[in-house]
């Protein structure tokens, strides 16, 4: 056995967090940080509490409330204790450098886009122009093929 900086049955176990704090059993950390057993859990998968087996038993390394470690700084909130503010500037600055470059991109796709619809539009109305014409042809075709034979007769004869 040696403290979380140590060499732990052969393995290296290394330092969880900056910040003070003690391993303990999953039911002991849950009674000191005030959460449900699943809670904690979610929150080890979630990488906000170190967690190492030790001879089949679990334990949970739990800061000492008030001493915030780097962790739970990224991880915002662990444990009850909240993360130091962050200046805003800094929120900002960073948002404008992830989202610009996707930003960008989606104005480059959009215009594109644009041109392949406008292109589209061009087409289809071209298409439109081509069958009104070709629906005036087939028009006059079936009105002429609806007259009765006597006035057909007489158009044939009057054409000649």
């Amino acid at each position: 056995m040696t403290d979380h900086d140590g060499v732990l049955d052969g393995t290296i176990v290394p330092a969880p967090f900056d910040g003070e704090g003690e391993w303990l059993p999953p039911v002991e950390a849950c009674a000191r940080l005030g959460i449900s057993e699943r809670t904690l859990w979610r929150r080890v998968d979630a990488g906000r509490f170190e967690k190492r087996v030790i001879r089949g038993r679990a334990e949970i390394w739990v800061p000492v409330a008030g001493t915030p470690s780097v962790s739970q700084a990224v991880a915002g909130m662990a444990g009850g204790v909240a993360a130091p503010p962050v200046p805003l500037e800094i929120v900002a600055e960073g948002l404008h450098r992830a989202v610009e470059p996707l930003l960008a991109a989606w104005s480059q796709e959009l215009a594109q886009r644009r041109s392949e619809d406008r292109e589209r539009a061009v087409r289809a109305e071209a298409r439109v122009l081509e069958l009104e014409r070709e629906n005036a042809r087939l028009s006059a075709t079936l009105v002429e093929r609806c007259l009765p034979w006597p006035a057909r007769l007489r158009r044939w004869f009057s054409a000649r």
